[in-house]
């Protein structure tokens, strides 16, 4: 068993003179960009049809198109982490929104697949540092005690962006089309960017006495990480868990509940909501429960099951009344939503002074799942794809949808068992 030992590190000095709601305010502004990354990141979703119409495209390059913003999500997820720690969380955050803002006008008016890669490519730069940007707020702000609730909090309204992502997006995409839609998403965040740069503050930070010397950088504090195998476990966890979200909620769920029960495009998003919107209530959920019973184990495992339970009915049960489909999207995103104690988890059994490094580690582990399963998905569509076609736009039957999301399956049923080996922590740090 590796050393576990908790070292001290640097303390913030929060300002006495701050009024209480100002760091409400802080975390308001770093959740909204998270939101907005949320919505983002399941958009491609509602304008499958369109994308592939506008550049004349299958399945499999409308998920790498998502995919694209998940590539840059994931690799920014480590150094975000240091940046944060070097620069604070106003710059990192006012430059990422910048980022975001540019990338939706790159996409809105891409004429060529490659200009939308690009676009999709920069808001997944900017939005990779929305969370951990904002869990730092919280470390910096909020007493310790409240961190997995507020944790909990800023993936909630993460969710509600990604609800924004679905029918009202789909609504507008139909009124507006889709590129004069994404212009309007970064006028929005633009002004996110704004409002960043002038009322978010940094806790300052002093050293406390007798703090170990250690080495600054992304590679000493990514090595400690990388040979703690609990952390790893979780990350895996972390990659597992959410591929129901990333692949189905955020992608493929629209069309394949058009197909299946035989909706419009709004009413099928409306559907996905559905999950979105039991990740909204379960993740605060979760993260109380978890403080409350001093358990992360037991729930996570619990959650796993019942996430995996849910999603094999939802793909492999298509026959099944409309609200029971409605229930267990509901009870698929509450379960799934779990995947906020991984990252307590990871703060509990990181080093303190690799905590930060820890939890771009393990959100990097979630968000290349979506850019593993997200193309594997298309490109499974694409291979059974039967030639059918309308309007210049591929057609898929449910036997389609259901072979292609199969990966989504096995990987919710790993994230149980993975889950299985995850050390219970009690809620402390651990301490050999």
């Amino acid at each position: 068993m590796m050393e576990q030992a908790e070292h001290k590190s640097s303390t913030p000095e929060v300002d006495k003179t701050a009024g209480r709601w100002r760091p409400w305010l802080y975390w308001g502004l770093g959740s909204l960009l998270y939101l907005y990354a949320f919505f983002q990141r399941v958009a491609p979703s509602v304008m499958v049809n369109d994308l592939m119409l506008a550049f004349g495209i299958g399945a499999a390059l409308v998920g790498h198109l998502s995919a694209f913003y998940f590539y840059a999500y994931g690799v920014v997820q480590i150094p975000v982490g240091v940046l944060v720690d070097k620069l604070g969380a106003r710059r990192v955050l006012c430059a990422a929104a910048l980022l975001c803002a540019v990338g939706s006008l790159f996409f809105a008016y891409a004429s060529q697949i490659v200009l939308a890669y690009l676009g999709r490519l920069l808001i997944g730069l900017g939005s990779g540092v929305a969370f951990v940007s904002t869990l730092k707020i919280i470390s910096q702000w909020f007493p310790v005690k409240r961190f997995a609730m507020l944790s909990g909090l800023t993936l909630m309204l993460g969710m509600l962006g990604g609800i924004g992502g679905q029918a009202p997006l789909a609504m507008l995409v139909d009124r507006l089309g889709w590129r004069e839609t994404m212009v309007w998403a970064s006028v929005f965040v633009f002004v996110l960017a704004v409002l960043l740069m002038l009322f978010v503050r940094d806790a300052k930070t002093t050293d406390v006495k007798g703090e170990e010397a250690h080495e600054d950088g992304v590679a000493p504090g990514l090595k400690a990480v990388i040979k703690n195998h609990q952390i790893c476990i979780i990350a895996g966890v972390g990659f597992f868990q959410p591929a129901a979200l990333f692949a189905f909620a955020s992608l493929w769920g629209v069309p394949y509940m058009a197909v299946a029960y035989k909706l419009s495009n709004a009413e099928a998003a409306g559907m996905m909501s559905l999950i979105l919107l039991g990740w909204a209530v379960g993740a605060p959920l979760q993260g109380w429960v978890s403080d409350h019973l001093h358990l992360r184990k037991i729930p996570l495992v619990l959650s796993a099951f019942t996430a995996a339970a849910s999603l094999a009915g939802i793909i492999y049960m298509p026959g099944l009344p409309l609200p029971v489909v409605q229930v267990l999207l509901v009870v698929n995103g509450i379960c799934s939503s779990a995947l906020i104690l991984v990252f307590a988890l990871v703060q509990e059994n990181a080093h303190a002074q690799s905590a930060g490094t820890a939890m771009g580690f393990a959100n990097m582990a979630v968000i290349l799942s979506a850019a593993v399963v997200q193309p594997v998905v298309g490109k499974i569509l694409d291979i059974n794809w039967q030639g059918a076609m309308s309007g210049g736009v591929r057609l898929y039957d449910v036997v389609d949808y259901q072979w292609a999301l199969l990966p989504v399956m096995v990987m919710a049923f790993l994230a149980f068992v993975s889950s299985l080996f995850v050390r219970e922590t009690h809620c402390r740090r651990f301490q050999p």
